[in-house]
């Protein structure tokens, strides 16, 4: 997996409680696509934590070693996408904030 993906994860890692409003619950509860991932519409729909969290759902199966080759090309590929959504969702985050800094002085 790209070391980038992998250090996002570890420094951006929020803290995922268990019950049914949590990220966590919601990714178990989403309805997959045909080839068990999220779609593209529904991952952008998805609040950041949310995108962490199948990051994290999709680090494990990868690093499970119980699939194909297949399968761990289409992860990845879901991994990359998810990965730049989340990553361009921080830059707008950081770019808000630095405007409000901006305004109240």
């Amino acid at each position: 997996m790209d070391s980038a993906l992998i250090t996002h994860l570890q420094r951006y890692r929020p803290k995922i409680g268990q019950g049914r409003g949590s990220p966590a619950y919601r990714v178990l509860a989403m309805k997959p696509s045909s080839n068990g991932l999220p779609n593209e519409k529904q991952l952008q729909q998805m609040p950041y934590e949310e995108l962490i969290a199948n990051l994290e759902a999709i680090t494990s199966k990868m690093a499970s070693g119980e699939i194909g080759i297949e399968e761990a090309t289409d992860l990845y590929a879901t991994a990359k996408m998810i990965y730049k959504m989340a990553s361009d969702r921080l830059e707008s985050i950081r770019l808000r904030i630095e405007e409000l800094e901006e305004e109240s002085q």
